[in-house]
Formats: C-alpha cells, sequence, structure tokens
C-alpha cells in the first residue's frame, strides 16, 4: 500500500531535488541482485528507490532493523505495507531466510551493511 502511493508522490517529489545520477546505467534493469550501499542517513533507502525504482520497474525489499521500530505502526507500515525485511539481532536467520526466498523469486533486495 505504501509503495504504489510512494512511487507517484514521494518519489518524483524527491527526484526533483536529486540533481545527480552517476551510474544508473550499471544497474542491471531485472533482478535477482543485492543492492548493498553504505549508510549515511535513515531515509537512504527512500532516496535510492526514488532514483533506481523508474529505471527498474522493480519493487526493492530493504533489510531493516526491527530495533528501530519503536511503536506497532511503524512495524506495519515498514514490513507489510513497505515490503521491508526484518532484521531480528537475536535471530538474523528469519532475516536471511527471507531475503534468499526474494532472490529465488527474481526480487531485488537492499542492504546496508
Amino acid at each position: 500500500m505504501v509503495y504504489p502511493i510512494a512511487r507517484h508522490t514521494l518519489f518524483p517529489f524527491i527526484r526533483f531535488f536529486i540533481k545527480k545520477t552517476v551510474g544508473i546505467e550499471n544497474t542491471p534493469p531485472q533482478g535477482p541482485y543485492i543492492i548493498a550501499c553504505k549508510h549515511y542517513a535513515s531515509l537512504d533507502g527512500v532516496f535510492i528507490a526514488s532514483v533506481l525504482i523508474p529505471y527498474l520497474n522493480q519493487k526493492i525489499y530493504y533489510v531493516a532493523n526491527v530495533a528501530q521500530w519503536g511503536w506497532f505502526w511503524e512495524k506495519v507500515v515498514s514490513e507489510q505495507w513497505g515490503g521491508c525485511i526484518p532484521f531480528y539481532k537475536d535471530n538474523p536467520k528469519i532475516c536471511l531466510d527471507i531475503a534468499d526466498d526474494y532472490i529465488k523469486r527474481g526480487r531485488i533486495v537492499g542492504i546496508f551493511p
């Protein structure tokens, strides 16, 4: 639910402020693959998605630390509607299994190691 709305409202708005994108042509147009990025800010995933999604025409599923989700609604929005893959520090295998499933289905997974 969040993704279709953001794709047509938030992402174009953010792209308006991004002056230059370098190297997007090196990104394969179809999955499966993993996007590994250096983390500078909490909105990095949104910035990357706003630039890549029009080019890829495919949703990016990001690994997200559940410790950052303080409220129940943040979990619902991030995991269910936003397509985030939950990372549990005490059980990282769950995250790896979900990410592996997305890769096997031809999806794109984003991580911030």
